[in-house]
């Protein structure tokens, strides 16, 4: 593959660059609709007020949302997942790894912002932590069984 400044962030392997080459490209495209769609939307209704904050939002989310969720259901990210012992070693990697990000969150929390002084500050943080700790945990579990269910397909059609 040609080396740019996008190699620093794809992954070593070659099939998952390509892969991931396409999500992007096809996440950019998705990308120009929306931003034409937010642009004509805005022309033909001027009175909705679309401020720039809110189509770039949308955009960003748009493309985040949608490579990660190709990327996720891809079954591509835990390669050598093919034994339920690894399937489980995994699973519990993504636990801890789960818990290590909200423990690790709270306390870069704590330290530049300082302690939540009210129960509705309490509520705010750790809401918003375990809400992600939670997507992470569930988006993670998702792509560690598919990649299980298809690394065992794999292996099924070269043994059968």
């Amino acid at each position: 593959m040609e080396k740019s400044w996008l190699s620093a962030i794809l992954p070593s392997d070659e099939y998952k660059q390509k892969m991931l080459l396409y999500y992007l490209g096809e996440a950019a495209v998705l990308n120009l609709i929306v931003l034409l769609t937010l642009f004509f939307l805005n022309r033909l209704f001027p009175h909705w007020n679309l401020s720039v904050e809110v189509g770039l939002g949308i955009s960003i989310i748009v493309f985040i949302f949608y490579v990660s969720t190709r990327y996720m259901f891809s079954g591509m990210e835990y390669a050598n997942v093919t034994t339920e012992t690894s399937f489980k070693l995994e699973r519990k990697k993504i636990l801890l790894r789960s818990m290590s990000f909200i423990s690790l969150y709270l306390l870069v929390y704590m330290i530049f912002i300082g302690f939540p002084r009210s129960e509705g500050q309490w509520s705010e943080i750790l809401g918003l932590v375990l809400l992600i700790g939670f997507v992470y945990s569930i988006s993670s579990y998702i792509s560690l069984k598919r990649s299980y269910n298809k690394n065992r397909s794999l292996l099924d059609e070269k043994s059968g």
